[in-house]
């Protein structure tokens, strides 16, 4: 949830507001040993990678700190090791507008994951 508010509200333009960093910043300290991260601060175990890693996508290369190129990489590797980008049903996204237009986007889960990546074609 914390991923998607974030890599939302980053889309329309606040990625710069104190509350939004607040959001990047929580997700830094929180990442897993592993590499991912779980929905709820403190709980145990991993759940995913995939929102937390959407949002930090949205950060401009030149504006991330050493933390946040780290937390990609981490969460990078925990998606390639565990074959999630190839396996693992993946979020499916429905367009409401151009993904030029910045739109804000859905997604529901169960796609391959080579038909969720078509769709950014």
């Amino acid at each position: 949830m914390v991923g998607n508010k974030a890599a939302m509200m980053s889309r329309f333009g606040y990625g710069y507001d104190r509350r939004i960093r607040k959001l990047y910043e929580w997700m830094i300290v929180d990442q897993r040993e592993d590499g991912g991260w779980n929905c709820s601060q403190g709980k145990p175990g991993t759940l995913d990678c995939w929102e937390a890693l959407f949002a930090l996508s949205t950060i401009p290369k030149a504006c991330r700190t050493a933390a946040i190129e780290r937390a990609i990489e981490r969460g990078a590797e925990f998606c390639l090791e565990r074959n999630l980008f190839k396996e693992a049903p993946i979020a499916e996204v429905l367009f409401t507008e151009s993904l030029h237009n910045q739109s804000f986007r859905t997604y529901r889960p169960s796609i391959p994951a080579h038909q969720f990546f078509s769709l950014w074609k």
